[in-house]
This record gives C-alpha cells, structure tokens and sequence, in this order.
C-alpha cells in the first residue's frame, strides 16, 4: 500500500517537504540571535571568554543545567556605566549571575586592571554576554525589557542612563536594584528626584555595601526628604571568588594595607616609624620567625610618601597592580591593615579593604568599631585590637602567633565562601519577591480590563447589539474576558 501511496505523490511533493524543513531548522537556530533577551542563548554565550577591540570582554560561559525554578527566565540587566568601582561589579555579576533561570546582558564601560581574568573564571548558571555601555540604551527601548536591572554605582548611573531608565519606568514593567556608595549622598539632587519616581512606583530598592550605610542611608539621609516613602534597603557585601596562589606558612612575614598615598589621607610617616617596632619584635622573638624579615606591601596609587631610614628595607610600594596581582599580594598577608583615611568608612562609607581581605583570604586588623560596623566580617577571622590600641600595636602582640594566623586564614576564606552563597541565595530570594510582585500586578491589570469589560457589556444599549444578532457559538459568554487577558 505504502509502494502505492509513493508512486501517487509526485517527487515535487517531496522537495517541498525537504526544503521546509530545512527552512524550520534554520529558524530554531537563528530565531536566538534576533533579540536581546531570548531565551534561546545566542552563540557568541557558548564561547571561551575573549577580549573584543574595545577592551570588553566579549562572553562569559555559564553552567547551564536544569533550571529548579520554572517559567519564563528572569531577564536581568547589570550596569556600570563609568568604569569604576571594579570589585563591586564583579561581585554583583557572582551572585545575580548564580540565578539558575535568567539571562544576564552586563553593560559595561570599560574594564579595568584586568578585572576581566576574575570574571571570565566564575562559574555561572545564568546564561552571560558583556557588552558595551553604548549598547544599554538601545536595549532599553525594544521589547521585551529586563525584569530587574541592577545599578552599580547608581550615584552616576542614574544620570548617565537617565533616557533609557525612563522609558522603563513609563512601561513598569521593571525593578531597579540601586547600588549606595555614599550613603549621605542621597538628601537631595537629580539623582534623588530621579530615584523618587522609581520609589513613588514601588520599583525601586536601595543595595547597601554592608550594613551600616544601609542603616545611614534609611535613618539620616531618607528621613531628609521630608515625605514618608515605603523604602526597600538591601545589604549586599562585595564578595567574590579569585585564583588565591599558595602561601609559604614559613616565609617571610609579609603586611600589607590598601589606598590613595596621599599623606593628607593617611598618616604615613608614623607608620612606617611604627614598624620598626614590628620588625625588632620578630628578630627578638625566639623561635623559627628570628631569622624572617618583615615586609610592609602599600597597594595604591599616586606619589609615594617618605620612608624613614630605619625601615626603608622594610617598605615596598605596590603601584597599579592588576587585579588578580593585587589580591595575589593581599593574599599572603599576616594581616591586612585597614587604615581608614576617616572615620565616615564606619558610619556612611563603605570601605573596599574589609571586602579586599576576605576576597583574598588574608585576616584583617579590625577594632571594635570596624566589626560592628562591617557585620559581615566574623570576629574568628579577624585581628581584633584593643580599644585604644594603635594598629601597630597591635601586629606587634600578635605577630609570633603563627599557628593563631593559620587558624584565622581559614577562618576568613570559609567566611569569604559562605557570604558568596549567601549573597546568591539572597539575590535569588529578592528577584523572586520583585516576580511575584509583577505577577500580582500584571493580574491585578488583567482583572481590572475584565471588570472593565463587563461594566462597559452592561452600559450598552441593548438595541444596539441585540442578543440574537451575534450567534452563541462565535462569542461565548466569556470571549471579553479572554480577550482581555490575552492583550495584558
């Protein structure tokens, strides 16, 4: 019969069928490249990293298993429009790029120091493409648009995005997540105005570097703007995963602190005079260490200050270092010396040091303050002062404790990797709330046009739709409410 049926169909019949599908196939594959925000990842996702002509890097491979959560991917949209604030960004990238159903479109100035060796290491479960600043707002006016877009320096961005931000707010159907760098920067300014309407709308939650400028920003600054606002502060410490070389336990003893050389900003010369304190006691302390040297590493920028004779030995200045040498460095660290250049890092700033020694696994000096301050960091992985006692001090009483150093090591790289999965399960848990929230919005619109239907059903007159005028069959009793659902 079949034999039959073959010699029935002309040969034409079955070119045509070959040649549709061929064209079917084609389109499965292509269909991905046609929109930003498809869910079918495009090709350029699935590649090795690469450094494209403009200095960004071009894609990051994500691990794509099964997807726990169900539905449509969360479309996510991180931003950093100034090329500054490097570590804050790629700890935003971990942990909203661990989402396990989303695609994430990072928009990108530049990157610095190579930031991007980090980056293209994580391991990511949202599918991940970096691109250029200049491609945001073309995204932001064509459909469908992120569901969260995170700012990571929204002091700036803010003002720099300001177009296409707007047109997201017209359409609501957006979550902004605003990253605080300076939590008394927010009483008043374009920014600010700007920033109202997304709260006005609900759209908007403020993210904090640690607990105490979230605390700042909603009892100082918020309360400034004279009207009471339903406010959203999130806390979220810049913590993320780098290569951490091996550290020879038995070497030399190496110190290091972190900042601008400025001498208006740190005092210096007291410093480095305070050393030689530390190296005397590591030559007079019997024991393996009698023979070590100290080493004081100073990571920053600018001219650098005078060192005094007695320790210029002792004294290495660390100028623009990479990333990955810069964390490489803190990472064999005794201890890292914070040396806040004032006392607004404890109470409305957010200090990059404290994040800096996690992320390198090296314990911190930390005071009282400082712990209360930067909750995130356990009292187990720090050098905890004295009150009153000067950071020297400190390494001082300290320094021969060595098995003490590795204890608090391994203490401060577990720390590091529960406040990373912390920091993704949080970041999951707030775009699940920013979800349901558009679900109950969207059904709330859709219940409304249905309600508006039928209010409009029962205020025509009957003459001018008579019921037997339209057959039952063609327009059910619930067709309005249908159609009113389809179009939301």
């Amino acid at each position: 019969m079949i034999q039959n049926l073959k010699g029935a169909v002309p040969r034409r019949f079955y070119s045509v069928i070959w040649f549709v599908g061929l064209v079917v196939v084609a389109f499965f594959f292509l269909s991905g490249k046609d929109h930003d925000w498809s869910s079918i990842s495009s090709t350029e996702s699935w590649n090795v990293p690469f450094m494209a002509d403009d200095g960004l890097l071009g894609s990051v491979m994500g691990y794509f298993g099964e997807h726990p959560d169900e539905g449509e991917p969360t479309r996510i949209a991180v931003v950093n429009s100034i090329g500054v604030h490097d570590e804050v960004l790629a700890a935003l990238v971990h942990a909203f790029g661990g989402h396990p159903n989303a695609k994430m479109n990072v928009y990108l100035h530049s990157q610095r120091y190579k930031m991007n060796d980090i980056i293209s290491n994580f391991t990511l479960a949202a599918n991940t493409t970096m691109k250029n600043i200049k491609a945001f707002r073309p995204a932001m006016f064509r459909n469908p648009h992120p569901h969260v877009v995170v700012s990571t320096t929204c002091e700036f961005d803010l003002g720099i995005t300001k177009g296409a931000l707007q047109n997201l707010l017209d359409n609501g159907n957006t979550h902004l997540f605003c990253v605080v760098h300076h939590a008394d920067q927010w009483a008043s300014g374009k920014h600010v105005d700007f920033a109202r309407q997304w709260v006005n709308k609900g759209k908007l939650d403020f993210v904090g570097l640690s607990q105490h400028t979230a605390d700042f920003l909603m009892n100082t600054t918020v309360p400034k703007w004279g009207t009471k606002q339903n406010i959203t502060a999130r806390v979220f410490p810049p913590v993320f995963p780098v290569e951490r070389p091996e550290v020879d336990t038995d070497g030399d003893i190496s110190l290091a602190m972190q900042g601008d050389y400025s001498s208006s900003r740190r005092d210096y010369k007291h410093i480095f005079t305070e050393l030689a304190g530390v190296v005397d006691k590591v030559k007079n302390t019997p024991g393996p260490q009698e023979n070590e040297t100290v080493a004081l590493h100073v990571i920053g920028h600018g001219k650098t200050p005078e060192v005094p004779d007695i320790t210029k030995d002792h004294v290495i200045f660390d100028k623009s270092l990479s990333y990955p040498d810069f964390y490489a460095v803190l990472s064999r660290a005794f201890a890292v010396i914070p040396g806040f250049a004032s006392d607004e890092y404890l109470d409305r700033k957010a200090s990059s040091t404290v994040p800096a020694a996690l992320i390198a696994g090296a314990p911190l000096l930390a005071s009282e303050e400082i712990l209360k301050a930067y909750s995130y960091l356990p009292r187990e992985a720090a050098w905890v002062s004295i009150p009153g006692e000067e950071d020297m001090d400190a390494i001082k009483r300290v320094i021969s404790n060595r098995d003490e150093y590795l204890k608090k090591r391994e203490l401060t790289r577990l720390a590091a990797d529960n406040i990373m999965e912390q920091n993704r399960l949080n970041v999951q848990g707030w775009i699940r709330e920013v979800r349901q929230k558009m679900d109950a919005e969207r059904a709330a619109r859709q219940q409304k046009k249905i309600e508006e239907g039928k209010t409009n059903e029962e205020s025509a007159p009957e003459e001018t739709i008579p019921e037997q005028s339209v057959p039952e069959e063609s327009i059910p009793e619930q067709s309005a409410a249908e159609e009113n659902v389809s179009k939301a």
